[in-house]
């Protein structure tokens, strides 16, 4: 019996601490993860990948930045975009020009991005560890922190990679298709909502500086976004019945009500890309 007691007093801080993530991961992710803003409104979240200031995020993130041609659709300037330290502190950036000409393609279909600093922050930032998609496998402890739903505070997540897959992406052209892409990708069980997007997923080492990013979050990645996208356009098309006419709710507004929802928060699946894409870029501009 006494050695019973002993083995449980001994195991109870053990699966104490391992249900925290310890203080030496939540100061390095303090100092490394970033809110991003469009034009003084939040579009997502990005983390430090250099020790000159280079910050990965999602192009989707940056999408909203993007001043484009009303003719042409080329993208001709970038609004203000500003990242924003949990401290308060704001920096402007500015993406990688390669990344809006012949590097353009590829950010959007690996939905990401790299920016650039326009000025040195006061506050001193840490860089998160890149790792290769390789180094996860299904069932891999990881984390995750981010800016979800427009709040200024940072939202840590915990869970595990479900699955890693390749997603196959049809590229259309005047809806004929011609094209196709394939990228390494992953379901997660950790929580995730709109404005998560561009942050790191970081499998759990034995310390925190085994810690490494194989993943970059991707909110618009889960089983309903892209049904979500049409949920509008597919309701409105429909032709009303008479109460609904005459209720104060159109059909369109409830479709609309509904597709926020689906695309604005969690439904307990995530996902991320290969952090891969990213290094490859990284290799280009971080020397």
């Amino acid at each position: 019996m006494k050695i019973l007691v002993v083995f449980i007093i001994f195991l109870i801080p053990i699966l104490c601490n391992s249900q925290s993530l310890g203080i030496d991961r939540i100061e390095r992710l303090n100092k490394s993860v970033v809110r991003i803003l469009i034009d003084s409104n939040p579009s997502g979240t990005g983390f430090f990948v250099s020790d000159n200031g280079l910050v990965a995020t999602c192009n989707h993130v940056i999408e909203p930045a993007y001043i484009r041609d009303t003719n042409t659709n080329k993208i001709i300037g970038l609004r203000k975009i500003d990242i924003e330290f949990q401290n308060g502190e704001k920096i402007e950036m500015s993406e990688i020009p390669y990344l809006l000409q012949e590097g353009y393609k590829n950010s959007l279909y690996y939905d990401y991005s790299l920016l650039k600093t326009q000025a040195i922050p006061k506050t001193k930032f840490k860089t998160l560890k890149i790792g290769k998609w390789a180094d996860i496998n299904d069932g891999d402890a990881i984390y995750s922190c981010g800016y979800p739903m427009g709040i200024k505070q940072r939202f840590i997540s915990q869970g595990i990679l479900s699955t890693k897959w390749i997603d196959k992406i049809t590229l259309l052209k005047d809806s004929i298709p011609f094209d196709s892409i394939k990228r390494n990708v992953a379901w997660l069980d950790l929580t995730m909502n709109k404005g998560n997007s561009g942050g790191a997923v970081i499998k759990i080492g034995a310390t925190p500086e085994d810690d490494k990013v194989i993943g970059l979050a991707t909110f618009i990645l889960n089983p309903f976004a892209h049904e979500a996208s049409f949920l509008v356009n597919a309701l409105s098309d429909r032709k009303p019945s008479s109460s609904i006419l005459n209720s104060p709710l159109s059909l369109k507004s409830l479709g609309e009500f509904y597709a926020k929802a689906v695309a604005n928060n969690s439904i307990g699946v995530s996902g991320c890309v290969s952090i891969d894409y990213v290094s490859d870029i990284l290799l280009l501009f971080n020397h």
